[in-house]
């Protein structure tokens, strides 16, 4: 129970994939560094979760399988975390008492309305990245915009509360984007 997980059998986990990145920071993984993960492999979320996991064990001196069924219960993972725990022959009481309010169903409930919000969600950025495309064209016919200009339309175009998601990364982000060559450059550096 206390061994370290062996990145293959980490791979073998069901169910990780999709949230390798919530999974990464209850584990204790930097944002910073799951950023970089993500942008380097931007389109392979299960290449995303191995090189999370490799992250983890560099980083954490003791990375145990207690320490992910914890993880895994963290993020609503629960019945994972317990199947990881019986193979594993960890007790169950490492996991903390369960949510009784939380019923089987109403996870079901919260993950069709994650679904919702995330489809409603990615509709709305396809149409801010639509006009970012044609703004940055625009940009583009202008003969190169200096980073100043560039970057106050994308802060005028995107919302407040997208806005300070992507801050960080995007003023980032935002520095390479001189040396780019063409709009999809651009779109692929901002990860759109």
């Amino acid at each position: 129970g206390d061994h370290s997980p062996s990145l293959r059998e980490l791979d073998q986990l069901p169910g990780v994939t999709a949230v390798w990145y919530r999974l990464g920071l209850q584990l204790g993984v930097r944002a910073d560094d799951l950023d970089m993960i993500r942008r380097n492999y931007p389109r392979d979320a299960n290449v995303c979760k191995i090189m999370m996991f490799a992250e983890w064990q560099r980083g954490d001196a003791n990375p145990t399988y207690e320490t992910l069924v914890r993880a895994l219960a963290g993020i609503g993972k629960r019945k994972l975390a317990e199947s990881v725990c019986s193979t594993q022959g960890i007790s169950l009481s490492v996991l903390g008492a369960t949510d009784v309010t939380k019923s089987h169903q109403s996870y079901e409930e919260m993950e069709s309305d994650a679904v919702t919000t995330a489809k409603r969600r990615i509709k709305y950025l396809q149409n801010e990245y639509e006009q970012l495309v044609i703004m940055t064209q625009e940009a583009v016919k202008a003969k190169s915009p200096t980073l100043t200009q560039f970057r106050t339309k994308i802060t005028l175009r995107l919302p407040e509360t997208i806005r300070s998601e992507m801050e960080s990364s995007l003023m980032e982000k935002l520095r390479f984007i001189s040396d780019a060559k063409s709009i999809d450059a651009i779109f692929d550096i901002l990860n759109l």
